[in-house]
């Protein structure tokens, strides 16, 4: 721990050295080196798939994660499985809060831009501007689906007409995979 400490002190001692302006910020960050799209890609491609007992532990830590951050007042608007990364010990790490934001209560209005539209919550695709930290939960209801079945629930290219219906085709692989759930 010391030898890390030591070395980040060296990183940031040298980069404050060689930055050209006063204000300038350096982030560093662990590296995670797993996001769980690219593990989806991979065992699609090499047709596997996930264990239910790997889904229920996905599915438990990303509520977990989803949880810390709505009890801290803050709602990520943007779940999707390329913004969650396993690191090599299978822990999983909600990423990219570029569209977070501090959660202030149900009346207050946010932008309706927000969130990857496969997996958006339908308030958003009607262009409401009050909503909640339920919009991150029909994400990680999007992702659960996904993980199941190795493709997106909802796919769709713009918002116009975009209100996701649940079809029987769009349902069929899902309901295929969880009969094989025991």
């Amino acid at each position: 721990m010391e030898l890390v400490d030591y070395d980040l002190k060296t990183f940031m001692q040298t980069m404050h050295n060689q930055s050209k302006t006063p204000d300038t910020v350096f982030l560093v960050m662990e590296y995670v080196p797993h996001g769980v799209y690219n593990i989806m890609q991979t065992m699609r491609s090499d047709r596997q798939m996930f264990e239910p007992k790997h889904v229920k532990s996905l599915m438990i830590e990303l509520l977990s994660a989803v949880q810390y951050l709505h009890d801290s007042s803050v709602f990520h608007r943007d779940l999707k499985p390329s913004n969650i990364l396993l690191t090599e010990d299978g822990i999983l790490k909600v990423a990219d809060f570029g569209l977070a934001r501090e959660y202030e209560g149900p009346h207050k209005q946010y932008s309706p831009d927000v969130a990857t539209l496969w997996y958006c919550a339908p308030e958003l695709l009607l262009d409401t501007k009050t909503y909640g930290t339920t919009i991150d939960m029909c994400s990680v209801g999007c992702i659960f689906t996904e993980v199941i079945v190795f493709q997106p629930l909802f796919v769709t290219e713009s918002v116009k007409g975009s209100t996701p219906a649940l079809t029987r085709e769009r349902m069929s692989p899902l309901t295929q995979r969880l009969s094989l759930v025991p």
